[in-house]
């Protein structure tokens, strides 16, 4: 038996879907007035764009996957479709991954924030780790940034899992020292810095010029002109 959805009036939907009665012209009028009224303030800067710059918003979402989080789980958080994330983050088999997002969806993904105690996979906090000390910086002046002792900054440099605020930490600090090397002004700053380059060649730990920053996260990956991957 075929039944027939009962349509609500006064909505521009009902109106698109072929009811012109009082209530739903006057609701699509409405909806015309204001996105005219809403295109003529963003031409004169007095209303948000409509569509802005995709990338800071699809690293806040990577970011989000790398806590553990689900791409679905992001897209339910956030009230947008699972299609909006896929577009974002891989576009579609004839359209690379999205230049530009919706403002609103913008606003809604970066008011995402990770599970509070989340533990993620160390793979990345272990490698820019061990990237930094091949590079010359010690576990002490790592450590010294990050508020974590020399001890522990060894054991960090080989967990298998690490909390999400210690991985973002770690990431952030990362990529403000990449390619800057460390301090070797004074004896003990050069001993420090020649200590930590034997120590992270002994243990075969890459450079961070030996990392591409989409695969230095995944497991998988090798990083360029080492032959083992020691992380």
């Amino acid at each position: 038996m075929m039944t027939t959805a009962v349509r609500r009036h006064g909505v521009r939907a009902t109106y698109c879907a072929g009811c012109h009665c009082t209530e739903c012209r006057a609701a699509n009028a409405a909806y015309q007035s204001h996105r005219l009224r809403l295109a003529a303030q963003r031409q004169w800067g007095a209303a948000p764009p409509a569509m802005v710059d995709a990338g800071p918003v699809r690293a806040h979402v990577l970011d989000l996957v790398a806590t553990g989080m689900s791409a679905k789980r992001v897209a339910t958080k956030a009230g947008v479709s699972t299609g909006a994330i896929s577009k974002l983050l891989y576009g579609t088999a004839t359209k690379r991954p999205s230049h530009m997002v919706r403002q609103v969806t913008a606003q809604r993904l970066l008011s995402v924030h990770p599970v509070p105690g989340a533990r993620v996979d160390a793979t990345g906090t272990r490698r820019r780790i061990q990237a930094l000390i091949a590079v010359g910086w010690s576990a002490s002046q790592i450590g010294a940034r990050l508020g974590i002792s020399p001890t522990n900054m060894w054991g960090l440099s080989r967990r298998l899992m690490v909390s999400a605020r210690t991985a973002a930490r770690v990431r952030a600090l990362y990529d403000e020292l990449w390619d800057r090397p460390p301090p070797e002004d004074t004896h003990r700053q050069r001993v420090a810095a020649s200590r930590s380059r034997r120590r992270a060649a002994a243990c075969g730990w890459a450079p961070p010029v030996a990392w591409d920053d989409d695969a230095i996260d995944d497991p998988k990956a090798e990083p360029h002109g080492v032959r083992r991957d020691a992380s």
